[in-house]
């Protein structure tokens, strides 16, 4: 089928093509026409009059936007005329004492937090700080700062509370930061109870004097806490509360006794108590004039809490009962006493400060020079070199940092200097001191680039000792303070094995050196009993307990005891629950 179509197809094509006439076979054959294409050839006539025409019209647009512009025409400037009330620059020095010390206020409140409050707090000790002006304006400050930020009502009433232990400790006055506080409290209670909300639908402004209304009377409960408000202020504000049925005014006193409620209770303040409660179930049934369900909610949540004997079930929930007692922190240019010296030095610094070679090299070189006539001032001059702490705990950190560089130096020269200065230094600093060079050689693991390091500290820990009561206080004042400072930063610093060989190799080089000294000074290194009890009182938990072993060996391995003498104690001392853990430790020994 497909090959006849395809030779009809074809037939049919030729005879087609031949028998039709011409002008059939012209339509169906028409050549196409020739496209004419415009030509593009110029004549060199033609380029050079387009060249000309070009260059003379760009030169002469170049020329015009290269040309200077024309000079403005000059205006007479009139003079500025200044008001009488223009603004002036004014420097601090012109200002008024009371305003500068004012200033200082807002500055510290608006930089405390819990973190920098006994750094910041000093500052504002100050005698003129409690003049009359004075401290109705600072007063003043606390409150609006407290209504701004009700988060931090806890610290700015700490505050409150150091203003007037320090008046109250340092000053004969007659309380006038508290008699400005009460007043300052009084007075914006008031005024927040007969405010207005600006109209009955305005919800904005409503809420507005809620919160303001709840971080005042929060604030007021932390005063209560803290003994600076009277709990007869908390009655007057229950009596009055009791006669209104707003949500807002309900709401307030249900939030001041939920804080103050314990104490109410304790000093017998039924007289206020028991009519607030039966007012706030009274107001539960009320159906006239309901509460809100979350206001209703507030009221049985109070009934229950007196109930348990203010006893709070939910364990993230913090009593806000808890009143803050800590003395105020000293002012700045009283001297510190002796306990309190002896209290900061315990707080040490961090193991690793951020102190300069050249500073801990310049301290070197004073400590080193210093004189039976100058040593005060030099050691003064080491007071600053730490930041945020106080001098004593600053000339301690010197004290370490300079024993620790004459250890790790090879010349024996400066370290017997040294050793011959350091009567010079007052003994709770320089027990601190050694402390903390201990306890850094440890984190530090001194032993790696120094192996030398415990052999060239003991000396240093030895010197000055004249009996077996100075020996043991360094005992006590230097290795336990060492031991607790090596246990606080184990897991923070991931402490390993190495501090382990560390902390035994100290008490290696200390039970050598301690034999050495003992042959010079017979009555200054205490017997073996004695050094087993001082070990059978440092930290059972930390490094002590994990090596405890190996440094009852090591008082034989120096030669400070024999195994005899060793095996003899534990007979006599076994059944001793005091001594449990260095007979337990000495058990694997004998």
């Amino acid at each position: 089928t497909v090959s006849v179509l395809y030779w009809v197809r074809r037939e049919v094509s030729f005879w087609v093509c031949f028998i039709a006439p011409i002008p059939i076979q012209q339509m169906l054959y028409r050549a196409p026409s020739a496209v004419q294409k415009p030509s593009v050839v110029l004549s060199i006539s033609e380029m050079l009059a387009y060249r000309d025409t070009w260059g003379s019209a760009f030169e002469e647009d170049l020329e015009a936007k290269l040309a200077p512009p024309p000079p403005p025409e000059k205006v007479p400037s009139k003079p500025l005329v200044v008001s009488e009330n223009a603004f002036r620059a004014g420097s601090s020095s012109s200002l008024e004492k009371s305003e500068v010390l004012v200033r200082l206020v807002q500055s510290t409140l608006n930089k405390l937090t819990a973190e920098n409050f006994d750094l910041l707090i000093p500052d504002l000790l100050q005698p003129a700080l409690f003049e009359p002006g004075v401290a109705d304006r600072v007063v003043e400050k606390v409150f609006e700062k407290s209504l701004d930020e009700p988060k931090y009502a806890p610290l700015y009433a700490t505050l409150c509370f150091h203003l007037a232990a320090y008046e109250r400790t340092y000053l004969d006055s007659s309380k006038k930061i508290r008699t400005s506080i009460v007043g300052k409290a009084q007075e914006t209670y008031e005024a927040q109870r007969t405010a207005g909300t600006g109209g009955a639908d305005d919800e904005e402004a409503a809420e507005r004097l809620r919160k303001r209304k709840l971080a005042n009377i929060k604030f007021v409960g932390h005063l209560v806490q803290r003994e600076l408000v009277s709990t007869k202020i908390v009655a007057f504000i229950l009596t009055n509360t009791a006669q209104s049925k707003s949500d807002i005014d309900v709401e307030v006193a249900v939030a001041l006794v939920d804080q103050v409620g314990v104490r109410l209770e304790e000093q017998q303040h039924h007289s206020a108590l028991d009519p607030f409660f039966a007012f706030l179930k009274k107001r539960l049934d009320d159906t006239d004039t309901p509460h809100t369900p979350r206001v209703k909610f507030l009221i049985m949540n109070l009934i229950d809490l007196r109930k348990r004997k203010w006893v709070r079930t939910t364990p993230a929930e913090v009593d806000p009962s808890a009143v803050v007692t800590a003395p105020p922190p000293k002012p700045k240019g009283v001297a510190l006493t002796a306990s309190e010296v002896a209290v900061a030095l315990e707080k040490r610094p961090p193991l690793a400060p951020d102190v300069s070679p050249s500073e801990i090299k310049n301290a070197t070189k004073k400590l080193l020079e210093m004189t039976e006539a100058d040593h005060e001032d030099a050691l003064r001059s080491l007071s600053t070199v730490l930041k945020d702490y106080n001098p004593a705990i600053n000339r301690a950190a010197i004290v370490a940092f300079v024993i620790e560089n004459l250890c790790l130096s090879t010349n024996a020269q400066p370290r017997e200097q040294f050793l011959g200065q350091m009567h010079l230094i007052e003994q709770q600093e320089l027990r601190a001191g050694q402390a903390w060079a201990v306890a850094n050689s440890v984190v530090s693991v001194m032993t790696v680039d120094c192996p030398n390091y415990y052999k060239r500290l003991s000396p240093m820990l030895l010197v000055g000792l004249k009996d077996r009561a100075g020996y043991k206080a360094m005992l006590k004042d230097v290795l336990t303070v060492a031991t607790k400072a090596i246990d606080d930063v184990y897991d923070e610093m991931e402490g390993d094995l190495q501090w382990d060989e560390a902390y035994l190799d100290m008490w290696t080089a200390l039970f050598a050196t301690s034999k050495a000294h003992a042959a010079e000074k017979k009555n200054v290194v205490p017997p073996l009993g004695e050094i087993l009890d001082f070990l059978s009182q440092v930290p059972t938990t930390g490094v002590a307990g994990r090596v405890m072993t190996d440094v009852l060996s090591a008082l034989v391995d120096t030669g400070f005891t024999s195994p005899e003498d060793l095996k003899k104690w534990h007979t006599n001392h076994h059944n001793s629950a005091k001594l449990a853990f260095i007979c337990d430790a000495m058990s694997l020994l004998v």
